[in-house]
């Protein structure tokens, strides 16, 4: 699943490098799916008391993100009703991924 995962993320990044405008959101997307990753990594600590490797780059991630976001709320794009919408579609594709966990498992 996560080879889908980096497959997806791959397809993603070449149509955004095409045409940035028409995918736009794409960048976005991934960025909060990582970021909600990120809190599943916590929560595996919690629950597994074990070291998850994508802890390290969840920082990373959300990192990332928070500066983008401040970035656009100053340049007045992309707005609230784009970026829930957008942190929604991220969030339900990262349960469907930890859904795989255990269902495969």
């Amino acid at each position: 699943m996560v080879v889908r995962q980096f497959k997806l993320i791959g397809i993603s990044s070449y149509l955004y490098s095409i045409q940035p405008h028409k995918w736009n959101v794409l960048p976005m997307f991934w960025l909060w799916e990582r970021t909600w990753n990120g809190f599943w990594n916590v929560l595996w600590i919690l629950i597994r008391k074990e070291y998850s490797p994508g802890l390290v780059t969840s920082f990373l991630f959300a990192s990332i993100l928070l500066w983008l976001l401040s970035r656009e709320s100053h340049a007045g794009k992309p707005g609230l009703r784009k970026t829930t919408f957008i942190a929604a579609a991220g969030l339900v594709f990262e349960l469907l991924l930890i859904s795989t966990l255990f269902v495969f498992s």
